[in-house]
């Protein structure tokens, strides 16, 4: 099995505040690299679908690593 490294941060929110995006871009992490904010509830929707579709598979996180907002669509682009 490949061990790959991680290209981002992701952010697991309960909810976006006003003007996220602007929020994110103030971050200034130590490497050039992505950071992502997800709602919990988004990911725990997945993360079940996910489960129930492809039960002994680990998801490709890197794939899924951008600046801003991930969504539930998102991840489905990712799958088709």
């Amino acid at each position: 099995m490949e061990i790959v490294n991680l290209k981002g941060y992701i952010i697991i929110s309960h909810s976006y505040p006003d003007k996220i995006e602007h929020k994110i871009q103030e971050i200034k992490p130590s490497i050039d690299i992505p950071i992502s904010v997800i709602e919990a509830k988004d990911l725990a929707t997945f993360a079940k679908k996910w489960e129930m579709d492809y039960p002994s598979d680990t998801f490709p996180i890197k794939q899924i690593i951008k600046q801003g907002k991930i969504t539930l669509g998102d991840f489905e682009k990712v799958l088709h």
